[in-house]
């Protein structure tokens, strides 16, 4: 592909103030500009409160093999995530959260809330929301998040992992 131009476009004899230089260079900082400012200046940051090992020992089960444990429930304070407006603006954010499975046992239901709202959400593999709110310019929300494991059937005993995800979406 090629551009042509006129011989004397942008040349001192045109009577335009701009150049093509200057022209090019005006076109390529607004670009930086604009993508420059339209950056989030939200940013998350995740604090466990409460240790998340649940281990169960030989007095914690009763019953057959895998039973006696239908539900573990965390504190309303097992972990809190803040969010940070670095901005002069208030912005707009959603928070999704999603699992990723190390060893896991299908059987094994493990969902979040905030504490203050009514029901509990399941952590699957895919994405789903958490949270949409604002922040206001140069603050931070605080939001602490509790964990409750339930047992559906009963498992083999085994050590079983999984990764939890959080995601900070600028929604503006």
């Amino acid at each position: 592909m090629s551009i042509i131009f006129p011989e004397n476009f942008g040349r001192g004899n045109d009577i335009s103030p701009f150049s093509l230089p200057k022209i090019i260079f005006l076109f390529v900082f607004l670009v930086f500009f604009v993508n420059f400012c339209s950056c989030s200046n939200l940013s998350i940051s995740i604090v466990t409160l409460e240790d998340l090992n649940i281990s169960l020992g030989f007095m914690d089960l009763s019953g057959s093999a895998g039973s006696g444990f239908d539900v573990y429930e965390s504190s309303p304070m097992a972990c809190k995530i803040v969010i940070t407006n670095n901005g002069t603006i208030t912005e707009n954010y959603a928070i999704e959260f999603r699992r990723e499975d190390f060893l896991w046992n299908d059987s094994l239901n493990i969902s979040v809330r905030i504490p203050g709202t009514t029901s509990y959400r399941e952590i699957g593999v895919s994405p789903a929301l958490l949270i949409s709110d604002n922040c206001s310019a140069g603050s931070e929300k605080e939001y602490y998040i509790q964990y409750k494991l339930n047992v559906t059937e009963p498992v083999n005993s085994s050590d079983y992992s999984t990764t939890i995800y959080y995601l900070l979406t600028d929604t503006d």
